[in-house]
């Protein structure tokens, strides 16, 4: 089973930020790419910062990425921009957000 997560990081908090988008990478590789891992984006104008959303395959704890609450799947957002995905599942959950 996946479990999805999301963390909103407020605009001046991109070096945390970038620490997460290195180390998810890092383990997505190390698993080999994994259809059910994937790390997407969700930009809000309106908002102070943007909300990072993961999914994580069976046996990888959530407790690796601080921060990060469980979230159930019919709360995922409409459209994302994705960040660290392999490229089959994407759009199994999500359209692309258009704009920066």
């Amino acid at each position: 089973m996946v479990a999805w997560a999301k963390r909103f990081y407020p605009k001046d908090d991109w070096p945390q930020w970038a620490n997460l988008k290195d180390r998810f990478t890092v383990d997505f590789m190390n698993l080999g790419s994994p259809r059910e891992m994937m790390l997407v984006i969700v930009s809000d104008f309106d908002a102070d910062g943007d909300t990072v959303i993961m999914s994580l395959p069976k046996g990888i704890p959530l407790a690796r990425y601080p921060g990060f609450k469980e979230m159930p799947v019919d709360e995922l957002p409409k459209t994302a921009k994705p960040l660290v995905e392999n490229g089959s599942r994407f759009s199994e959950f999500f359209q692309p957000q258009l704009y920066d």
